[in-house]
């Protein structure tokens, strides 16, 4: 299940092929999935040692976060440039096949991704603290809290994409201004507002809440205990994303 991918150098030789059968039938993946972590719990290996990465190890369907982040365009980018090594190191699987299987481990990888972003941010926005990430059924709810990189998923390499030190909890209005380069984080975790949205503030009520501070926080919040954002990741948006 780790090797899902087909990345570890030393993976089953079959290892590809599983993952290509079990990316079309959620049902036998679900299954797949929690009869190997039944069978490492009854030999011993604990949630620390080996966590449940998908959240159902008890039941409930495969329901995977964050990804509003990896749009179309950012896929189509991600497979042009792996997929010549792909097929080379996979020799005997399709173009299609291969790129179907780059997909499905992107879209895995953000998920769990953001599930352990959610868990460093204690659930909750870095930026004004809103918490309620579950919705009346109890299930998680994306919508409500997101999980997002700090430098682009399209962006970043494979090691950045699983970074938890490059990506930050937010409800949606401020995860969308993040985004938008509307609000910045700096090196010492000060919230910055562009000017642009200062502006906006000034001549607008509804914008003007959602800089009221409390709840708006003049410098991002975390757990104690947790990973901050990275220096280099915060730098890479307040270049290349942060509107000036």
């Amino acid at each position: 299940m780790a090797n899902i991918d087909g990345s570890r150098p030393h993976g089953a030789h079959f290892d590809v092929r599983v993952g290509t059968v079990l990316r079309h039938d959620h049902e036998l993946f679900e299954s797949a999935y929690r009869t190997v972590l039944a069978g490492a719990r009854a030999a011993g290996f604990s949630q620390a040692s080996l966590p449940d990465f998908l959240g159902i190890e008890h039941g409930g369907r495969l329901e995977l976060l964050g990804q509003d982040e990896i749009t179309p365009d950012a896929i189509d980018s991600m497979v042009e440039a792996e997929l010549a090594a792909m097929l080379v190191r996979h020799e005997g699987l399709g173009e299609q096949d291969t790129t179907q299987l780059l997909v499905t481990a992107a879209r895995v990888g953000q998920h769990r991704f953001a599930k352990d972003v959610l868990i460093n941010c204690g659930r909750e926005c870095v930026f004004c603290g809103f918490a309620l990430d579950r919705s009346r059924s109890g299930k998680p709810s994306s919508g409500l809290l997101r999980a997002s990189h700090v430098k682009a998923w399209r962006s970043s390499s494979n090691y950045e994409r699983l970074d938890i030190s490059n990506g930050i909890a937010a409800c949606p209005t401020r995860d969308a201004a993040f985004d938008a380069g509307l609000l910045g984080i700096g090196t010492d975790l000060s919230v910055t507002i562009s000017p642009t949205l200062q502006e906006a503030a000034r001549s607008n009520a509804g914008v003007r809440s959602v800089l009221t501070s409390p709840p708006f926080r003049t410098k991002i919040e975390l757990p104690a205990g947790a990973r901050e954002p990275s220096r280099p990741y915060l730098l890479w948006h307040s270049a290349e994303v942060f509107v000036t």
